[in-house]
């Protein structure tokens, strides 16, 4: 494995054969393996790729995608969560997913950058029992199957795999997710989420730092210890490390932050330099933690994402979301494609419990 990385081309945004565990997935040889394992479909009930395609096709549709862009998205879903897709929608393998608050392994947002629409999927690939390792074979072997998408470069990833991927995981809920975007126009594009604290904790920050040096960035992690992590890292969690499967200058890597009890004041801090900020906003936020962005060793921006902890919260913010929306758009003139995505996403059918995304 190399460990001298030439001068990375592409910025940070603060907001990859490899094994685990010694196991590794042979997808010919699984896929009756998966049909037999607690959890799976054994009856006539909705799969987890079934229904996970139903919703990323409904929600492209919400947002405007032409068909053949609708197709092209739940398509490559298919593919890409064969054979662990055949989980029964709510079935309980043992494992419990960190991704979504039902415990999903399949969770869906929407980006509007400069008002092109987005569908995102995180994902955490099903492994063949209940253990980090097994959670982290799956999202190799998913890895693995990218190398194949169009536009997908791996190079980094196999860079800094090794710190990440241990043979036995110390701590940490999860192995390795993956997000999907899907735009109207082009190919999907991929990213990888690591687990900081898989040697164990205290051990993250270095292990995060080793990782920027690696990529080039080698005078990136006292800036950012310095404003994400100035409040210790017991309240400034360092919760995960992300790479863009792509090369090219636009090619990012990212250091999630998970500010914990934070007042307005703190999130200001946290994003004192960003490039972005135009004033202070973040006694507007609906919830007290934050995303911050990097790019090329200066913050960038900050993401305030308002995660739903239980049923009744989650109407209440998805209800005031929308009025926000609304209003943005009728001041603006411009069409609202998230006026249809979020009626697609809420109210809740299931109750949070149902593990259904």
């Amino acid at each position: 494995m190399a460990t001298q990385a030439t001068r990375a081309r592409t910025g940070i945004v603060v907001s990859t054969p490899i094994t685990a565990g010694g196991a590794k997935l042979n997808h010919a040889e699984d896929v009756g393996r998966y049909a037999d394992s607690p959890g799976l479909l054994t009856a006539p009930e909705e799969r987890l790729v079934d229904h996970s395609a139903a919703r990323l096709g409904g929600l492209c549709r919400a947002v405007g995608f032409e068909d053949h862009a609708v197709d092209r998205a739940v398509s490559t879903l298919r593919r890409l969560m064969h054979p662990w897709g055949a989980v029964a929608v709510g079935g309980d393998s043992g494992w419990v997913s960190d991704i979504a608050d039902d415990h999903s392994p399949i969770e869906f947002s929407l980006s509007f950058d400069g008002g092109i629409p987005e569908v995102r999927m995180m994902i955490e690939a099903q492994g063949m029992s209940s253990t980090l390792e097994s959670q982290a074979a799956a999202a190799i072997a998913l890895t693995q199957k990218l190398a194949h998408e169009p536009g997908v470069d791996l190079e980094r990833f196999h860079l800094v795999a090794d710190l990440f991927l241990p043979e036995e995981f110390r701590a940490g809920k999860f192995g390795l997710w993956h997000s999907f975007c899907f735009g109207a126009h082009g190919e999907p594009t991929f990213k990888v989420y690591f687990n900081p604290l898989a040697h164990g904790e205290g051990r993250e920050q270095g292990l995060v730092q080793e990782a920027l040096n690696r990529l080039g960035f080698r005078d990136a992690w006292p800036l950012l210890a310095g404003v994400g992590a100035a409040r210790g890292p017991i309240q400034d969690e360092l919760k995960y490390f992300a790479l863009d499967l792509t090369r090219g200058c636009a090619s990012r890597v990212k250091v999630y932050f998970l500010h914990h009890e934070a007042m307005p004041g703190d999130l200001d801090a946290a994003c004192r330099t960003a490039s972005s900020l135009r004033a202070p906003r973040s006694a507007d936020a609906d919830r007290d933690d934050g995303r911050r962005s990097v790019r090329a060793g200066i913050p960038a921006a900050i993401h305030l994402p308002c995660p739903a902890r239980d049923a009744r919260r989650h109407e209440a913010r998805v209800q005031r979301l929308h009025s926000r929306l609304r209003v943005r758009s009728q001041r603006s003139g411009r069409p609202r494609p998230h006026d249809r995505a979020l009626s697609d996403a809420g109210p809740r059918q299931q109750p949070v419990r149902a593990r259904c995304g």
